[in-house]
């Protein structure tokens, strides 16, 4: 893994000899912005040239505003659909907002920011398929930042047979109500899970944006949401049907 103390160093190694040739991260969520400020706190990175760091989103990074109706402005229907609510609270909208803002506020040199110009954001549809296959060609490295994804643990059911799990495929692990799914899609009413990786998506009641498609996690949702979402759902199971949590 690219963030373990090997895998940082293997990129020092590869950064420290790569010339002119860029380093692309693949995605454009917290994770890739953790992984390019990880990249520049290297030794090597400190010869990195302008704009040789490229973070390449899958599609539109969204915009936070202060309310809907300031943010809509003239901009199409389409447009609209990528601007979001600036996040209120301790949730873990709030942490992922702070940390693109801070990261994407010096790579865009904006006023009151240390400008961070080894790093730039490129927008794939300004992109042909042959150009984007030629820069991932050419890149010294590629580093695929498209999310986190589970470390499952095996389960076994009453006749000790091990249950294929939907995230030993790279699905998601869990559905909207935390029970952990089979590989069919079948949630399994006793096991719950929460953490990174997990796919499980909040709910508007949450704090989720309607137009989310991704994922989330944070310690506030585990305490709060999540865990009270387990609780009442262990209280309602039969007194012989045994809960665990993954």
């Amino acid at each position: 893994m690219l963030l373990s103390h090997e895998g940082l160093a293997i990129a020092n190694d590869i950064i420290g000899s790569a010339g002119n040739r860029r380093i692309v991260v693949l995605g454009g969520s917290h994770s890739a912005y953790a992984v390019a400020w990880a990249l520049l706190q290297l030794p090597a990175a400190k010869s990195l040239g302008e704009a040789q760091i490229a973070i390449l989103p899958r599609g539109r990074r969204a915009s936070f505003i202060r309310s809907r109706r300031r943010g809509c402005g003239s901009l199409s229907r389409r447009a609209r659909r990528h601007l979001r609510p600036a996040p209120s609270g301790s949730t873990a909208w709030v942490a992922c907002a702070a940390m693109v803002a801070t990261c994407g506020g010096r790579i865009a040199c904006r006023p009151g920011t240390t400008p961070e110009p080894r790093v730039t954001v490129l927008a794939e549809q300004d992109f042909s398929r042959a150009e984007l296959q030629t820069m991932l060609d050419e890149a010294a490295l590629v580093a695929p930042c498209l999310g986190y994804r589970s470390a499952t643990l095996p389960i076994f059911d009453a006749d000790g047979r091990r249950l294929v799990l939907r995230a030993d495929g790279n699905g998601d692990a869990v559905g909207d109500d935390c029970r952990v799914l089979l590989a069919d899609g079948t949630k399994l009413p006793n096991v719950f899970g929460i953490g990174l990786g997990t796919g499980f998506r909040p709910s508007e009641a949450m704090g989720c944006e309607p137009n989310f498609n991704g994922q989330a996690n944070s310690l506030w949702l585990y305490q709060n949401d999540m865990g009270s979402l387990i609780y009442h759902a262990i209280q309602a199971m039969p007194a012989t049907e045994p809960a665990v949590a993954a």
